[in-house]
This record gives structure tokens, sequence and C-alpha cells, in this order.
């Protein structure tokens, strides 16, 4: 299997492909950071409110209640399951993933798959969120 093809079982082709390339890890002084990133990011999202009212506002929500709930039991995970975590970490926090999140209707729908993913992985398929 192609490294940057991590995932192509679950995932679209092109979401696997961008969040392949995330997947890494940090060490533990980078987690704050990578918070702040998703706070951020969600105060992005209700920015761009102002321009897109049909940003799913609350969907933003709940990927980054779940994002930091991860982050904050990393720790208790394997190496490669780290990675995983923190590439949707990062996959979340960039705007101009598969569906750019700030213009498009459907902008978190890869973000969803995307954690969704790594949820089940974990072992926390109860957790997934409805696309």
């Amino acid at each position: 299997m192609n490294s940057l093809s991590l995932f192509s079982h679950m995932l679209d082709p092109e979401v696997d492909r961008r969040f392949a390339l995330l997947c890494d890890v940090v060490d533990g002084l980078a987690l704050p950071g990578l918070i702040e990133d998703i706070q951020q990011h969600v105060l992005n999202v209700h920015k761009a409110l102002e321009f897109n009212e049909f940003l799913d506002v609350g969907m933003a929500e709940k990927i980054a209640a779940l994002l930091k709930k991860l982050l904050g039991e990393i720790n208790k995970y394997p190496e490669s399951k780290k990675k995983m975590i923190i590439g949707a970490v990062r996959y979340f926090v960039k705007s101009n993933d598969a569906q750019a999140d700030l213009t498009s209707l459907l902008g978190f729908d890869d973000d969803v798959a995307v954690l969704n993913y790594v949820l089940v992985e974990l072992g926390h398929a109860d957790l997934r969120l409805p696309l």
C-alpha cells in the first residue's frame, strides 16, 4: 500500500491523500498549540458566518469537542493511533482541505469522514458523527 494512501479503504481518495500527509507524531509540548488551532478554527467558522450563512457551525463545534477529547487522552494510544489523531486535528484546522470549510455547503463532510474513521480505529465507533 502506498504510504500516501493509508486509509483508502475508508475514505475518498483525495481526502485519504490529504489526511495521510498530515499524520505525524508531535511531542507533548505541541499539544496546547493544536488545541489553540482547533479553537481558532471554530472562531474562524463563526466569523465566516457573516459571508456564508449556511456554514454548519454546530458541526464544527462537535468536531472540535471530539478532537480536543482525543488530544486529552492521546497518551493512552500507541504511536500509530497518535499519528491518526494528530492528522485528524491538522485536517480539521486546514480551511482548504478536500472541501473548503468556510465556503462550501459541505465543508465539514470530509472532516467528519476523517474524524469518524479515526474514532472507529480508536475503538470509539459510538462517538461517530452523522454525515
